[in-house]
């Protein structure tokens, strides 16, 4: 891509740039446009859309929602193979929307955001990429998700001379054929590459620190006539698709009711009855928490792998690695070939991976570090003026389709830099009352629910026992509460801004202006 800004050698000049182009930066570019939007551009470190499911490339990876409802409301996709399809279908679908909008032609590629610093006396951002120098009104960051992966740190780890690697850093040119293999984590990703492994291993050793539930996954093909008649009759996918969804909403009522949640239990235990024979590993793999306080799976072939011959589970705690072995806590050493770490992403501390963007020299990094990672409705934070999150804190529906979420909250986003340009506000900072408001209610709300009475530890809890990634509510409660904005919730500033030709800023010139007259942040 290259604009029309660069002809000066400067960079890049825009109103609005998006960090990312995985579902929430496409998302967000697409609701710009549908505002009459354009003067945007899209980062993206690497060199093709798709963000999670461009990383994600590990055997057997696959959606683990019903993929009628991963898909945006506004563009159904009447073609996926199965009920889960997998990451290629996924990434494809992420093609096709690039495609069908326009979007590389809107995103440069290669250009890593590092930082920025705000200019508070033009409300412009400056960044820092690891390309040409950006400078925007707007920053909108849609990189923040489970992006960054986290690796234990085990002493020796680095001491061990095989390859290792992350199941979001996947070697393909890594043969495991007749390999010993050791395998760390058993969450979302492990029950779906653990398997495939153990076809081909000589040897795979699972270590295991916590049992997961894992619910039987109704994966059926979608055969030539189903996808015609989706295609034809498009009632037929919605119908489905709300069902689907409705379904899922039983979780949630669940997760803020536990007594409901032995249901979803029972259901499990008995996939593991049926699938594991041999009492000594069922037990290992039976949780100790209730269902849904850590993240539950859905898998057919994940408890049964525990039964081949090759396969071993070991539960005791991992003290040390060595150049060609592991080590557990009772002093058993399994020589290994290879480790392969599925063992998730950093999520309390995702913040530390922000682009380090400054306001005043004070960095956002350290500011969480001083406050704690709070935000406002998932779309804005505190001492980030003019920032936008897609993706925020407290903002994930933990039950059911990431899509909601995104597809919610970009709007809710584009709404608000609509009133922005409307206005003529030149600087736009949640206001402090706000951001503590909704704060306190999430987090009251979330004390109620099954991550933090559960009886588990878990990504959604920090360590002073919060929940600060869960929306604390149904998505058509989140729906409803993002179809609105409200900007009193918000300190503005009303500015010269840039020309309305160019932009759609307008000249306004009065100083700021506090608007924080209403009570209510949720």
């Amino acid at each position: 891509m290259r604009t029309e800004n660069e002809r000066d050698g400067t960079g890049i000049v825009t109103e609005i740039a998006i960090v990312g182009s995985g579902f929430s930066g496409m998302c967000t570019a697409i609701k710009l446009a549908e505002a009459g939007i354009t003067d945007y551009v899209i980062l993206e470190k690497a060199e093709e859309v798709g963000g999670t499911w461009r990383e994600n490339t590990y055997p057997g990876c696959t959606v683990d929602v019903a993929s009628p409802l991963y898909s945006f409301s506004f563009e159904p996709n009447p073609d996926w193979s199965r009920t889960y399809a997998g990451q290629e279908e996924l990434l494809g679908y992420a093609r096709k929307l690039a495609a069908k909008y326009r979007l590389r032609e809107r995103t440069r590629f290669g250009t890593e955001v590092l930082g920025g610093s705000f200019d508070e006396d033009e409300g412009m951002w400056s960044l820092e990429t690891s390309g040409v120098p950006v400078r925007a009104r707007i920053v909108v960051l849609a990189c923040i998700s489970l992006h960054f992966p986290h690796i234990p740190d085990i002493p020796g780890r680095d001491r061990f001379t095989g390859p290792s690697f992350h199941s979001a850093r996947w070697r393909h040119d890594y043969d495991v054929t007749g390999k010993r293999i050791a395998s760390f984590g058993t969450g979302a990703s492990a029950v779906q590459f653990v398997p495939q492994l153990a076809k081909r291993a000589e040897r795979l050793t699972v270590y295991q620190r916590s049992a997961g539930w894992v619910l039987p996954k109704l994966d059926l093909e979608l055969t030539a006539p189903v996808r015609a008649a989706f295609r034809n009759l498009p009632l037929a996918q919605k119908a489905l698709r709300a069902a689907i969804f409705s379904g899922h909403e039983l979780l949630h009522h669940a997760q803020f009711n536990p007594r409901l949640l032995g249901a979803f239990e029972a259901l499990c235990l008995r996939a593991l009855r049926n699938q594991v024979p041999d009492p000594e590993t069922r037990a290992k793999l039976t949780p100790d928490y209730r269902f849904s306080c850590k993240r539950p799976m859905v898998a057919n072939n994940y408890y049964r792998t525990f039964a081949r011959d090759n396969v071993d589970l070991i539960t005791d705690r991992v003290t040390e690695i060595d150049e060609t072995g592991v080590i557990d806590e009772t002093g058993r050493r399994t020589e290994v070939d290879a480790i392969v770490w599925g063992t998730g992403f950093h999520v309390q501390d995702m913040y530390k991976y922000f682009p380090d963007l400054r306001v005043d020299g004070d960095s956002l990094v350290d500011r969480i570090d001083r406050e704690g990672l709070e935000g406002y409705r998932g779309i804005a934070m505190r001492g980030a003026p003019n920032v936008f999150t897609i993706v925020g804190p407290n903002s994930v529906l933990a039950h059911t389709s990431f899509l909601l979420t995104i597809e919610a909250n970009s709007a809710h986003v584009v709404r608000l830099i609509s009133a922005m340009r409307r206005q003529g506000i030149s600087r736009i900072e949640v206001g402090e009352r706000a951001q503590r408001e909704f704060t306190e209610w999430a987090h009251g709300k979330l004390r109620e629910a099954v991550w933090s009475i559960g009886g588990c530890t878990s990504y959604f809890i920090d360590e002073n026992r919060v929940n600060r990634i869960a929306w604390p509510g149904s998505a058509p409660h989140q729906r409803l509460t993002m179809r609105g904005i409200d900007l009193r919730q918000f300190d503005v500033r009303y500015g010269q801004g840039r020309t309305a030709g160019r932009s759609g800023w307008s000249k306004r010139t009065s100083t700021s202006a506090l608007a924080s007259g209403s009570n209510s942040a949720r």
